[in-house]
């Protein structure tokens, strides 16, 4: 899957293109950006900055170049009295069953979480059930699609998403198992971390 990642800090970008990944030093918001990027291959966003007004905007902005049902972001934080919220009409589809925000993925990387793959069955669900598993994206026969804000768990195919600390060790110690399964435990892969900072901040991307 092609990715690029797009972000106006620096060390973000080195630290992506270090990894392997393609990575380009740019604001989404930039007059250039949708006329400048090298979005072949590329059929949606992604938007996951600290900032629900960046993400909106961005989401609005590349809606024309991707259609409105292909651009994506992080859920608008709890607002603060001096703060208007983000009109709705003006967000992307916002991904995580429960609409995840990125003070909640700061908060769960900062604490240990980790992405990790798994097969869709009753143990990763269990673990959704009881806050271990936050699912992101699902994956059926090869083609991924971002779960989005009331959308129900997946049951066929795979799960990506955010696995807390103890939810990782199990699943390590099932696919330790001579048959790599376990009757309790579904095959899990381990993804890379979403894209934090050493200072926790997440990245934002866009994806093939």
């Amino acid at each position: 899957m092609k990715t690029l990642l797009i972000d106006t800090d620096r060390y973000n970008v080195t630290r992506a293109i270090r990894e392997g990944l393609n990575a380009r030093r740019m604001s989404a918001l930039a007059e250039e950006a949708d006329r400048d990027l090298d979005l072949r291959g590329i059929g949606r966003l992604l938007a996951m900055t600290s900032n629900d007004e960046v993400n909106a905007l961005a989401t609005n902005r590349f809606a024309r170049v991707f259609g409105r049902r292909e651009v994506f972001q992080l859920g608008p934080s709890q607002p603060n009295s001096a703060v208007a919220p983000v009109p709705a009409e003006y967000l992307g589809r916002v991904i995580g069953i429960e609409a995840l925000t990125y003070p909640q993925l700061d908060e769960r990387t900062r604490q240990g979480w980790r992405v990790r793959r798994a097969t869709c069955g009753a143990a990763i669900e269990q673990a959704y059930d009881h806050g271990e598993y936050i699912p992101i994206v699902r994956v059926v026969d090869g083609r991924m699609a971002f779960l989005c804000r009331n959308d129900p768990f997946p049951t066929q195919g795979e799960v990506v998403g955010m696995a807390s600390p103890d939810l990782q060790r199990r699943l390590d110690d099932a696919t330790a198992e001579p048959t790599g399964t376990s009757p309790e435990g579904p095959a899990v892969e381990t993804a890379p971390p979403v894209g934090e900072r050493e200072d926790g901040t997440v990245r934002g991307n866009v994806t093939g």
